[in-house]
């Protein structure tokens, strides 16, 4: 108890340092920005720590003395000087002298977040009410990057492609959220090697399941992701909707335009967290390769349903990026995109079992079999995906045109009087 007083204030104080070194650095856009980052990786650090540390062992008697273990092993690194050495001899030893330099380690800290304040307030205090336009601007470095990320894409499709992605980089509050999930995925691939080892016992059959178990995880995160920034993707253009529906770019060329970006978040991570998934639960190549395929074209399918099904009743009066994902648009493209990753969940396990099979069989006809229902099975979810965002994006077209020529804005709630009567015709 009293090493946990001693040592409790070092983050505190260490916290106010760095809070009024970067605010007196960094304006107050690039603030938030860079303090979300650090909120992300503390929040996935802190994931990771928690699973591995396994807290729930302390209440036992084995894990109180794993405890005093990690305590004496952490007592032998560093110089014997250290006040983190000199703190450890006192948790396990009850050396008083370690005490003490811990606590002027601790005081000397708390002393210098207060001389931090003293000299640091007034600039970071001005820095924070600057208005001066920060992030990504026209010109600049990262704009001209997001210029070349697009090249690849038809010439119509460019300039919204580049206004989403850079309206989407510009805006914390969307690649914060991002930063927090991938807290998720870390925390997936920490447990892949529990999972692996708890499952490979059984074998073949094992492996098997734990093919089924890594498809429909990752699946089942594209699906969370795509209804976080894929459905909201035609609504984020909010009261501004009018230029979109006033410009010369056909309602399913806009469709595709939004598509591409939500693709970096909905389908290149999940597609990430495949292959190094994959790689972590010890897949053999062929089926790390078939299962990151599918898991790609699974999350390519749901990308594309959600965000046309987001163009039916888009909510253009949504104050938030959270409101806009919420609703019962939002929630049905949930409970479809949970059935899609069942559904590629069972595909990899019967493909897997079939593959499996394969080499218990010495009869070309059973092999010639077992091996079309591997494909067939493999190609189902990916195959209902392309059925489900290819009538999404019939009705997700004719709602954009719907609107365009009768003027009405958006789905319920939203605004009513962005477009003139006659429509889109009427600027004409």
């Amino acid at each position: 108890m009293v090493a946990v007083i001693v040592s409790a204030p070092l983050p505190l104080a260490a916290g106010v340092v760095l809070a009024h070194v970067g605010g007196a650095v960094l304006p107050a856009g690039r603030l938030r920005r860079v303090s979300l980052l650090v909120l992300g990786v503390a929040v996935a650090a802190a994931l990771v720590w928690f699973r591995r540390a396994r807290v729930e062992r302390l209440l036992t008697e084995e894990g109180a003395h794993e405890l005093l273990q990690s305590a004496k092993d952490a007592g032998a690194v560093g110089p014997s000087w250290s006040p983190a050495r000199r703190l450890a001899d006192f948790v396990v030893d009850g050396e008083v002298a370690g005490c003490f330099v811990a606590a002027a380690t601790t005081l000397a800290v708390l002393a210098l977040a207060f001389a931090t304040h003293r000299a640091l307030y007034d600039r970071a205090r001005k820095l924070a009410v600057d208005e001066s336009p920060t992030g990504v601007l026209q010109g600049s470095v990262a704009a001209r990057l997001l210029g070349w990320a697009v090249r690849l894409l038809p010439v119509d499709l460019r300039p919204m492609a580049q206004k989403d992605l850079l309206a989407f980089v510009r805006d914390p509050g969307q690649w914060g959220q991002v930063v927090l999930l991938v807290g998720v995925g870390v925390l997936y691939l920490v447990n892949a090697s529990a999972l692996g080892d708890g499952l490979r016992v059984l074998g073949g059959f094992g492996v098997v399941v734990l093919l089924a178990a890594h498809t429909g995880i990752v699946a089942f995160i594209a699906g969370g992701l795509a209804v976080r920034f894929a459905f909201p993707q035609v609504g984020l253009e909010g009261p501004a909707v009018w230029i979109v529906d006033g410009a010369p770019l056909s309602s399913d060329r806009l469709l595709r335009a939004k598509l591409v970006a939500a693709v970096p978040v909905v389908v290149l991570f999940p597609l990430a967290l495949a292959a190094v998934g994959g790689v972590m639960l010890g897949f053999s190549p062929f089926a790390w390769a078939w299962s990151t395929a599918l898991l790609g074209a699974v999350a390519v399918a749901i990308a594309a349903s959600a965000t046309f099904r987001g163009a039916e009743h888009p909510l253009f009066d949504a104050t938030s990026l959270s409101e806009l994902a919420v609703g019962p648009g939002a929630m049905t493209m949930m409970v479809l995109a949970t059935v899609l990753a069942g559904v590629a969940s069972m595909g990899a396990f019967v493909a897997g079992g079939a593959w499996y099979a394969r080499g218990f069989v010495h009869d070309l006809v059973t092999d010639a079999a077992l091996g079309l229902v591997f494909v067939v099975a493999a190609s189902v979810a990916p195959v209902a995906g392309v059925v489900v965002a290819r009538r999404a994006f019939a009705r997700g077209v004719a709602a954009l045109d719907e609107r365009r020529h009768t003027g009405r804005a958006g789905g319920v709630g939203a605004p009513t009087a962005l477009i003139p009567a006659g429509g889109v015709d009427a600027f004409e």
